[in-house]
């Protein structure tokens, strides 16, 4: 950048004008992309149908195995909380957005919500900040609840729901 400086004098109205000049820089960096690979998927594991009352399962991040049915549900069997890496630029911060309520399916076409995804022990919270370690990974476990309805028909329900990372 070049600046001009003039002093002139009031008494005799001459000027001197000197040119400056001085030079700025540019930068950018690039970050390694985010890759998300689900190591383990989120499993309600078996039950049988409620009553007269609707039910659900919910998958806790604590533990392995840690699910907890209402108590007009009988749960058999485990159920597991997902777990997943996230690879990425070593000691950066990135979001993980709460995933929308999802639906899956049954081979004839009936139906159970899946909603409140937790994560890393956050209830009812997905995970807000999350920070890549020095070795460029994060692991994360997530949770949610299953809604069953009475009467819920019999069948191997499944669905898949979009889980994305972005850098803060």
């Amino acid at each position: 950048m070049k600046r001009l400086i003039c002093v002139i004098s009031i008494f005799t109205g001459i000027g001197i004008c000197y040119a400056s000049e001085s030079d700025s820089g540019a930068g950018a960096e690039i970050l390694l992309p985010l890759n998300i690979e689900i190591i383990d998927q989120m499993s309600f594991g078996s039950m049988t149908p409620p009553g007269n009352a609707p039910g659900h399962v919910t998958i806790r991040t604590s533990a392995p195995n840690d699910r907890v049915c209402s108590v007009n549900l009988t749960c058999l069997g485990d159920g597991n909380r997902g777990h997943l890496k996230i690879t990425g630029e070593p000691g950066r911060f990135i979001t993980l957005p709460q995933p929308e309520p999802f639906i899956i399916t049954d081979e004839n076409g009936n139906t159970m919500q899946i909603s409140e995804f937790t994560g890393a022990g956050n209830s009812n919270f997905w995970l807000g900040s999350l920070r890549i370690n020095g070795q460029g990974f994060a692991l994360v476990n997530f949770g949610s609840k299953l809604s069953v309805e009475p009467g819920q028909p019999a069948g191997t329900y499944s669905g898949s729901f979009l889980i994305t990372a972005e850098y803060q």
